[in-house]
């Protein structure tokens, strides 16, 4: 299977020549969804199996299965190859740390109001952490609330007017709004931005990032085997902590490809975080663990698995939509009083 266009070579044929075998060939711009092989198929009918037998709690493997027959066995999504679809770049290695604007920011978004107590979360352990950094928050204008728009003036956050950028995604309905990280790219008045979801504590210096001699980096994503023993921390970089210099030459070039070739649209997987380790695959940085600690499968008391203090700690399971409640990770957030008086300043 490829997301390749085939295209066949023309030929002279001969009386009493046999028809030629088509061929495909590597097109030079042009990614396409081939039908899926059997497998693939055969996969999908044992999920809908699982599912009508056993109930929703057991899609999860089913999807992971076919996740992984449907993408990582296409050689052509193992990673964005530079010759085939070059992508532009506004700065390169060292070149990257010149100021442009000398401005740099941490940045987030929010699609709705059910995700705002993460959100003050994030702001009030960011405020506590790097109380000189700018909080910058993208958001599509009606999708908030009037007060919550409010509250982000009292709270002296940045906000950035974006447009919507959505693609269905079956593995996790909601990971199709995550599309609009994207944006993030379009806004140089920036040099660099640190993208981070709102389910995140900021609980260390982070401005240091901010001096990398790359465009793009991220942290291993982690997990455990079994949900309980031994962390893995893999070679897929989570997509909820993200450094990045803007560049809207490379906003336009990823936004093209996303909607020229649903299949880069990682519908069946975890949408834009797969698409940004396509598109980065052979040039992003690797940053230490600390700096996206995932609660669950990497925190031992209150150290990474390595011993060391994380800088950022992530929520990916114990989101502390009610504050502490004693879950892993929770020892990081602000109390409740900490909390009313940023709100009360």
């Amino acid at each position: 299977m490829s997301i390749l266009h085939a295209s066949n070579a023309s030929q002279t044929q001969l009386p009493g020549d046999k028809p030629p075998a088509k061929r495909h060939r590597r097109g030079k711009h042009s990614l396409t969804l081939l039908p899926a092989s059997a497998l693939v198929a055969a996969l999908l009918l044992i999920l809908i199996w699982i599912t009508l037998h056993f109930g929703r709690r057991a899609l999860r493997p089913g999807q992971n299965a076919f996740k992984v027959a449907f993408y990582r066995t296409d050689p052509d999504l193992i990673g964005r190859h530079g010759l085939h679809y070059p992508s532009p770049e506004c700065c390169s290695a060292s070149a990257c740390t010149q100021p442009r604007t000398g401005r740099s920011a941490i940045i987030t978004y929010l699609r709705d109001d059910t995700y705002m107590n993460l959100f003050r979360q994030m702001e009030c352990t960011l405020r506590k952490s790097n109380p000189d950094v700018e909080l910058v928050i993208m958001v599509v204008k009606g999708e908030l609330s009037p007060s919550v728009m409010t509250e982000f003036t009292t709270l002296n956050v940045t906000v950035r007017y974006v447009q919507p950028l959505d693609f269905p995604n079956y593995y996790e309905p909601r990971y199709g709004r995550n599309w609009m990280k994207i944006r993030a790219w379009d806004l140089t008045e920036w040099d660099a931005l640190l993208l981070i979801d709102s389910d995140v504590a900021v609980v260390g210096q982070v401005t240091e990032l901010f001096a990398l001699p790359t465009n793009f980096a991220g942290v291993g994503d982690q997990t455990k085997w079994l949900g309980r023993w031994k962390t893995q921390v893999t070679g897929v970089l989570n997509g909820g902590v993200l450094f990045l210099r803007p560049c809207r030459a490379t906003a336009s070039h990823m936004l093209q490809l996303v909607q020229e070739h649903p299949k880069l649209q990682f519908r069946h997987g975890a949408a834009e975080q797969e698409f940004f380790n396509w598109y980065f695959k052979y040039n992003a940085f690797t940053l230490p663990l600390e700096y996206n600690a995932m609660a669950g499968p990497t925190l031992e008391g209150n150290l990474t698995v390595g011993g060391r203090s994380p800088k950022i700690v992530h929520f990916t399971e114990f989101k502390p939509f009610n504050g502490d409640q004693g879950l892993p990770g929770h020892e990081f957030l602000c109390t409740s009083a900490q909390l009313a008086a940023r709100v009360d300043q």
